[in-house]
């Protein structure tokens, strides 16, 4: 169903990709088939370019092992890599993975409390 958030999210994608960024990933601890069917339902299939679940094979959060795929399948180097994440768990994979920039986002599960510095570098209400 379409809403403003999901609107949102579809400009956000498209303002990244025409400044350069064009290597978006997606990494969950659901199945990587609920990954692929919340990005083709949030219709930005167009913009992911990567997807990894907990059944993908590349180790689980908070570990790093996703982001570090992501690099290696995309030819990224983790020192240009932002993670934006929910919960303390996203930015722990953020942090073991070496990624440059770690943005905490209060618009899921986690608090400011569990995102606060020094675990992310930033802290936005939304991405949208």
């Amino acid at each position: 169903a379409e809403n403003d958030g999901t609107n949102r999210l579809r400009s956000l994608l498209q303002e990244l990709r025409e400044q350069g960024i064009s290597e978006i990933g997606v990494a969950s601890m659901d199945s990587i088939a609920a990954v692929e069917e919340s990005v083709r339902q949030l219709g930005i299939a167009d913009y992911v370019t990567f997807m990894a679940g907990y059944d993908s094979g590349f180790g689980v959060k908070p570990g790093g092992g996703m982001v570090r795929e992501f690099c290696a399948q995309r030819g990224v180097s983790s020192e240009h890599v932002a993670v934006v994440g929910d919960n303390a768990s996203d930015l722990l994979m953020a942090r073991d993975a070496e990624a440059a920039l770690r943005i905490g986002v209060l618009s899921g599960t986690g608090t400011s409390s569990d995102l606060r510095p020094p675990l992310a570098h930033a802290v936005l209400d939304s991405i949208a």
